[in-house]
């Protein structure tokens, strides 16, 4: 086989990759647009500009680029998260303020929101976002309370904040709950400092 030369300076190799980065773009923008279900190879191709045979030399399948879409959020997210934290003195009220309202900035973004909240629909979604919340009830525990041996009991009223946290900033993005951001950032704080205090 000839080696596949550079193209106006670019390898082949780098053009793949950009080429992968454009349908993970695109694939945001559709969801957004069209959410999880309307998310199709052909329409992600559309909005990429590229035709479906670098679509799947990209990824095997529609789910495939759903699931790398989410995994990028969440990865993003945490490191986002413990980035803010750096610097935040050793008190629970800050450093839970600190991570909620990362949580929150993260999901005003539509596009991103819809992938997180439909996820449910999708089997490799879903298992991943269950996963997820391992991650941030982990982070929770040993970056925001500072725990380095948490009980089983830690674990899940970890769990149960992440959970319940996540699903009111979703509800509070539907404007169903008449809280301005900074109230409803405030509230979850106080809420989930005194619940990890008993």
């Amino acid at each position: 086989m000839p080696p596949v030369r550079p193209y106006r300076g670019v390898s082949a190799s780098e053009r793949t990759a950009l080429r992968r980065r454009q349908l993970l773009a695109a694939g945001l923008v559709v969801v957004g647009r069209d959410g999880v279900a309307g998310t199709t190879v052909g329409a992600v191709c559309t909005e990429a500009g590229l035709t479906k045979r670098y679509f799947y030399e990209a990824f095997s399948e529609r789910e495939a680029l759903l699931t790398t879409l989410l995994d990028d959020f969440h990865r993003t997210l945490l490191a986002d998260i413990v980035a803010a934290l750096d610097g935040i003195p050793a008190d629970p009220v800050a450093r839970t303020r600190v991570a909620i309202d990362r949580l929150v900035s993260s999901l005003e973004d539509p596009a991103t929101a819809r992938l997180y909240v439909e996820a449910v629909a999708v089997p490799a979604l879903e298992a991943l976002r269950e996963q997820a919340y391992e991650d941030f009830a982990d982070l929770v525990l040993r970056h925001v309370l500072g725990l380095r041996r948490p009980g089983r009991k830690d674990r899940v009223t970890a769990l149960v904040l992440v959970t319940g946290i996540t699903q009111a900033v979703i509800t509070w993005l539907r404007g169903s709950t008449g809280l301005e951001r900074r109230t409803l950032v405030a509230h979850l704080t106080a809420m989930s400092v005194r619940a990890a205090a008993r």
